[in-house]
């Protein structure tokens, strides 16, 4: 560890304080801080986070309007598998699986997919306007 930083055994116990599942005020200033400390060179480990899949019907057709309400036709948190969702924690450097969950089939119609990348953490949102024609 870089003794030049500010904090440097505070920062030195976030780092491993969650692998020993400690849940600490360290732990916590360190996965705050993480894209900073990952940009001055030191290697974090990504927590556990949950991804989050909304799926509406547009019935007036892509692209659809944010001023109305749509029917909610999927919620993973509701009606998918948790596991489907959740990435597990992973070491520095590693690289996690894909995550490939299933949803469907859907009627003919126009959709909204809303997908919330680590909600827990980044809450980073971003959409996708389908339509499901007939084969």
């Amino acid at each position: 560890m870089n003794a030049a930083l500010p904090g440097e055994d505070l920062i030195e116990t976030g780092l491993h304080d969650p692998r020993e599942r400690r849940e600490t005020v360290a732990a916590l200033v360190v996965a705050i801080g993480a894209p900073r400390l990952r940009r001055l060179g030191l290697e974090i480990d990504s927590p556990p986070f949950t991804d989050l899949l909304v799926i509406t019907e547009i019935p007036e057709g892509c692209p659809g309007s944010d001023d109305q309400d749509h029917p909610i036709v999927y919620h993973s948190e509701q009606d998918g598998n948790p596991e489907d969702y959740l990435e597990r924690p992973l070491a520095a450097r590693a690289e996690g699986s894909l995550m490939q969950p299933m949803v469907g089939p859907f009627p003919v119609r126009s959709y909204r997919l809303t997908v919330t990348l680590a909600k827990d953490l980044s809450n980073t949102t971003s959409y996708s306007c389908i339509d499901v024609v007939p084969s």
